[in-house]
Formats: structure tokens, sequence, C-alpha cells
């Protein structure tokens, strides 16, 4: 039961419900303000026409009792009017629901209320007393500054014949008095989805929590085991997520653990084949030096003591001559070969002199090539003598490297640095060709990448390989040196 309800398919029903009951709740608070907003504008257009005919019969009531001669005024207004009149116009039902009603003079000073303790009062502040002594009619809310509660003011001015002092009129309400019941009630909704919303909040972590964060915690552990961190799954970054997850990541760190059993299957067998190569190249150049350039030297001496002894003018002299040379020639090309199986020069001078011999050399046989491929050597900073392993290690790196670039890159020049420090042995191999793109496995340089990586990985360095299509190749091997190295 627990790893039911722990399931993707359970989660992901909260996850999905909860929103949704999201969305509706925002509906639901939307069509509220709606509502709200329709209600406002209704009571404005309601409480315009209250206050337009409200002016109209206090001007007709001020008129009458000025005339005949009489201009209305303020005066007038105190005499002709009273509360009592007031409050029979805007409030002819009675009952709890009030509205209030001055009239007020040009210095906004109260000269009739519904409530006659607030005659006298001065109401300038008020926002539509200025509009209304202007002639402006309209409705605006406001704040009451004493109770602090929202009123609807509506605001317009005595209709009085021209000379007449300019008089204004008021009417306001609360605003939470002009709606019904049933409409108060949907003010108090927002309250009854406020648990739902938060619900639904609490179900959005839970899923963002137990889903979607272990998943992209998965995919970025995922992502260092392609980089070939296959150690990041142990580590466990999915162990919070549901159950699926979980086995997910059980799974792939199984696998994980496969393919490090298997390379390190992979690279043993990788060293042994290397070892074997080494003793192999080993024997060859034994039997090239002892044997075959033994034979070859032999040949071309007795070439040399039948030259000798044949008349200068025998036909068979210049035959001979060739003969000896190329004798000579094959001996020399023996022994280069005899050197790049057992690099003589690696044993007796060390890495640097090693290197650069091998740059000579190939840059003597690659001058030949149309086009021609130039190899040159650079060395910098302090070149200590290594391990007879490490040298020969990154000597197989430097060979495999200038390889890969003769054979596949049609490069025309390939620099070879060697530079060092008292903590890092560098070896770098660039070139100008057409370079590759080093994510695909299927590249030509894949062989002799790998042939690169196991020897690095054999004395503990790295190696960083860059290139890209059209922008040459670049091999770099750093062995950290540690303090008793050379």
């Amino acid at each position: 039961m627990q790893r039911l309800l722990r399931g993707f398919s359970a989660q992901l029903l909260l996850v999905t419900l909860l929103p949704l009951t999201l969305v509706l709740s925002a509906v639901s608070f939307g069509a509220l303000a709606a509502h709200q907003q329709a209600m406002r504008t209704m009571v404005g257009e309601r409480d315009n026409r209250a206050i337009v005919a409200t002016a109209i019969v206090l001007s007709d009531a001020l008129r009458a009792c000025a005339a005949p001669a009489g201009i209305p005024s303020a005066e007038r207004a105190r005499t002709c009017l009273t509360s009592a009149t007031l409050e029979a116009l805007v409030n002819p039902m009675g009952g709890q629901h009030r509205v209030d009603a001055y009239v007020f003079d040009r210095s906004g000073t109260v000269i009739l209320h519904t409530n006659p303790a607030r005659v006298g009062a001065n109401v300038a502040a008020h926002s539509g007393v200025f509009p209304a002594l202007d002639g402006q009619e309209g409705t605006v809310y406001q704040n009451d500054p004493v109770s602090g509660e929202e009123h609807v003011v509506s605001f317009a001015r005595l209709r009085l014949p021209p000379g007449s002092e300019p008089l204004g009129v008021i009417l306001e309400e609360p605003w939470e008095a002009v709606l019904d019941p049933m409409m108060r009630f949907s003010l108090a909704a927002p309250l009854v989805l406020l648990p739902m919303a938060l619900l639904t909040a609490l179900a959005i972590t839970l899923g963002l929590r137990r889903i979607v964060r272990p998943l992209q915690q998965l995919q970025a552990a995922a992502q260092r085991v392609e980089e070939g961190d296959l150690d990041a799954l142990a580590r466990g970054p999915h162990r919070d997520g549901i159950q699926e997850i979980k086995d997910l990541g059980a799974t792939l760190e199984k696998m994980a653990a496969r393919i490090q059993t298997d390379q390190r299957s992979l690279r043993a067998h990788a060293q042994a084949v290397m070892r074997a190569q080494e003793s192999e190249r080993a024997r060859l150049a034994h039997e090239l030096h002892d044997d075959t350039i033994q034979n070859l030297v032999a040949l071309a001496q007795r070439a040399q003591l039948l030259k000798a002894m044949l008349p200068a003018e025998a036909p068979a002299q210049a035959r001979l001559g060739e003969l000896r040379d190329h004798a000579q020639r094959m001996i020399d090309d023996v022994r280069r070969i005899s050197r790049g199986l057992r690099p003589i020069y690696l044993e007796e001078a060390g890495l640097m002199s090693a290197l650069e011999r091998l740059a000579l050399e190939t840059d003597e046989l690659s001058a030949q090539r149309s086009p021609p491929v130039r190899v040159s050597f650079e060395c910098a900073g302090d070149i200590t003598r290594q391990a007879p392993e490490v040298e020969l290690a990154l000597f197989r790196v430097a060979q495999e490297a200038i390889a890969n670039a003769l054979r596949h890159a049609d490069a025309r020049r390939v620099q070879v640095e060697l530079s060092g420090t008292p903590e890092a042995l560098t070896l770098t191999v660039a070139d100008d060709g057409r370079g590759f793109d080093v994510s695909q496995p299927g590249n030509p340089d894949g062989l002799g990448i790998f042939s690169i990586r196991e020897r690095a990985n054999a004395i503990g360095a790295t190696v960083e390989v860059s290139s890209a299509p059209g922008a040459g190749a670049r091999v770099r091997v750093a062995l950290a040196l540690g303090p008793s190295s050379g």
C-alpha cells in the first residue's frame, strides 16, 4: 500500500487534479472581481440618476421658497429647507439602510444635512465638493476619513438661476450597505477557496520535491555518467523521489556499476595488450638490430669487396655501386624502424631528446610527401627524467598523435611541445588538419585516441582532446609530479 501511494500514478493524480482546482479557484476569483466591478458600475449609474434627481428637487424647492423677488442663496436654503425635508427626500423608505445627504456652499460649509449635528461642518477636503461647485456631476468611491470604510459618493450642483450663489449637494452611503446579503456572502467566497488553494499549493510543492526535482537530479547525474563520472549515480541524488524514480535510479546505478566493471576489464586487457606490444616491439627491434641490419651490412660490405675485385672498367661496377647504395638505404630504414620500435634515445638521453629525435626524423620523412608535412618540436621549462614507464608512455602518446595527424588529418604542420614545472609535465601535439568531431565515437581517430587515453591512464595522467571540423586537432596530456618525481 505504501509503495502504491508513493508511486507515480497516485502522485501524478494529486499533482494533476489539485492544480486543476487551483485553476478553477482562480477563475472563481476572477469572476468575483468582474462581478464586483459590474456592481460598482451599476451602483454608479444608479447614484448618478439619484443625485441629478435630488439636485433638481432641491433646486425647485429653493426657487419656490425664494420667489417671487428673492434670489436663492445659502441663507435662503437654511430658512427654506430642513434636515427632515432632506431625510424624507433621500431615505423615503426609512429602515436601516441610510443615505447621508448634505448641501454645502462655495466655501465647503455644510448648510443642510440629513444629520442636523453635521450642519456647519466644513467638507472642503471632500473629493466631490469642488467638482460639484464647478458644475460637474458624477460618482466616486473613496474611504471615509473617520470610519475608514469605502463609501459611494455622488455629487452635483443645484440648478439655480444665473447670478445665484453656487450650492452643491452630495449623497453618500457605505459600499457594504449597497450590497445585498447574497453579494456579501460572495465576498466571503475567497475564504472558502483559500484552504483549497493552500492544498493545491502543497500538492504542487510535493510534486516538485518528489517528482520534478529528483528527475532533474537524476538527469544531471546521468549526464555526468555520460561524461565519465560513473560514481555520480552512486551518490544517490534520486533518493527522495517517488518509487518509480528510485527504481529507475537503482537500475541506472547497476548499469553504471556494470560499465565500471567492464571498463576495468577492458582497461586491464588494454594494458596487457600494450605490455605485449612493447614486449613484441622490443623483440622485433632486437631481431632487426642483431639479424636484419647485420645481414644488410654484410651484404653492403660484400658488394663493396666484389666491386674492388673487378676491373674499374667492368660493366658490373655501376650495378655493384647501386646495390651497395640500396643496401645502405635499407640499413637506414631498418634502423629508423628499430628506433621507433625500441627508442634507444629514450633510454639513453630521456624524453626530451627522444621527442626531438622523433620530430626530426618524422619531419625528414614527411618532407618527401606531396604535399610535404612539417613536424617541429619545442621544449619549455624544467624537464627532469621520469620513471622509464612514464617516459615510454608519453613517447608513445606523441608517436600516436603524430601518426594520426599524418594518416587522417591532411595536416601541413604538426607541432610537438613538451613543458615542465616542478608540479607537472605536459605534452601537447597539435596539427592544422581538417579536424573532427570529438563527440562522435566513429571518428577516424577513434582507435588512436583510445590508445592515447589508455597509455595516459596507465601512468595517472589526464588527457584533453580538442578538435572541430576544419579547425585542426590538439592532444594535451598532463602528468602531475609528486614530491619525489625525477
